[in-house]
């Protein structure tokens, strides 16, 4: 339509977006997106794994809990923290305030159990060494 000497005068974008394009941008933006996918399920991974360990440990402590239920309950626990605080502010905001008095009962709890355990005379079993 415009013969060949007027096309060749004309800026083709296309061609120019074609020469800088870097095959090796290309891949590693790729494999940014595998990263991410392997990192959201190493995330999934970890949190069923420390739902199992406390639920575990609920259960040694408590014996009448069933473990299925004491999961379920977690899971449930934790969903209904992270839909109460809808932003890091928020959150950020409350942890401030609340971290010296929720160390309390991390620190003082196996205190207490360790020294009343050490009152009674109580050991290990042999299983749990």
């Amino acid at each position: 339509v415009f013969g060949a000497e007027l096309t060749q005068r004309f800026n083709w974008s296309e061609f120019i977006a074609v020469q800088h394009i870097y095959i090796t941008f290309l891949v590693f933006e790729q494999v940014g997106l595998l990263f991410l996918v392997i990192w959201t399920s190493l995330f999934f991974v970890a949190a069923a794994f420390l739902f199992s360990v406390v639920a575990k440990g609920l259960r040694q402590q408590f014996p009448f809990l069933n473990y299925r239920w004491t999961c379920l309950g977690l899971l449930l626990l934790v969903g209904t923290a992270v839909l109460l605080f809808p932003d890091d502010f928020i959150s950020r905001t409350v942890f401030t305030e609340y971290r010296r008095w929720l160390v309390l009962p991390v620190t003082v709890y196996p205190l207490l159990v360790y020294i009343v355990s050490v009152i009674r005379g109580k050991r290990a079993l042999p299983n749990e060494k």
